[in-house]
């Protein structure tokens, strides 16, 4: 499998570089779309991306939205995980008293628009020991060292025992009724499991996506480290020959929910431009 990765600022071509690096792909894979997976980190990034290869394509923005793989990396692990829609702890508002009845306080999920990281609001304590969660699986680091990373940085988290007590609780219910957020969803995925005290590899579960050939990764410097695992994992399936990346390796928005740019650039690359 050959790497390459494409490095520039907002505004510079990425997008229409990217458009022709998937035409040329295309025609090499035998003019299959199907056997193209653009992978992109914000819903934003994937809307447009099917946007313009449907129109360059001639093929229905449906037709490669539903059967395609031109998805958000969350996209790609729910669907090969097979999880239910009633088990995906979401924005809807039975997730929303599910979780709140977990936790016993007022605590609701916050699923930004745009990137697909979860952010809990409500109850003080309740909130802030999930988000330091959210923000420990992202990292794939000890939520002691999330903890102590925080509070270097002035931003005040909750100590490790008031984290520890709302997680268990959450931990726990998830388990008993076969619930998952997001960050559970990449994580069985890509082969790791957390726990309270820290984390360890497993086998990854579901399939590689079948047939894809080439994938592409837009934005990638909004990658967090749980999701670049994921997006290794699908670019070292059995039959994937090519994967580009591209992204700004100055600039990573999604720092707040673990994204940091020295992922994307850390891939051993066959050719850079």
């Amino acid at each position: 499998m050959k790497i390459a990765r494409l490095i520039g600022a907002a505004g510079c071509g990425k997008t229409s570089e990217l458009l022709s690096i998937m035409e040329g792909a295309k025609k090499a894979l035998g003019g299959n779309p199907f056997a193209i997976g653009f992978a992109s980190f914000t819903r934003a990034a994937r809307a447009e991306a099917v946007g313009r290869a449907s129109a360059a394509w001639d093929v229905p923005p449906e037709v490669l939205s539903r059967d395609g793989w031109f998805r958000t990396v969350h996209s790609v692990a729910y669907k090969m995980l097979g999880v239910q829609k009633g088990q995906l702890i979401d924005e809807t508002k039975s997730s929303q008293r599910w979780v709140a009845d977990a936790l016993k306080v007022d605590v609701r999920v916050i699923l930004d628009d745009d990137s697909g990281y979860s952010i809990y609001a409500g109850d003080s304590s309740a909130a802030a020991a999930l988000n330091c969660w959210e923000i420990s699986r992202a990292r794939v680091e000890p939520l002691m060292e999330t903890i102590k990373r925080m509070a270097a940085t002035g931003q005040s988290p909750p100590t490790y025992a008031e984290c520890k007590q709302f997680i268990t609780r959450y931990e726990n219910a998830k388990r008993l009724e076969e619930r998952y957020d997001f960050s559970d969803l990449l994580a069985k995925y890509a082969g790791l499991k957390f726990e309270v005290d820290g984390f360890y590899e497993v086998d990854p579960a579901g399939e590689v996506p079948p047939g894809v050939k080439a994938w592409i990764f837009d934005e990638a410097q909004d990658a967090s480290a749980l999701v670049d695992r994921v997006c290794k994992r699908l670019a070292y399936g059995p039959e994937v020959l090519w994967t580009y990346l591209a992204g700004d390796d100055l600039q990573a928005i999604f720092g707040f929910g673990g994204s940091d740019a020295t992922h994307f650039m850390s891939w051993p690359a066959d050719k850079q431009k």
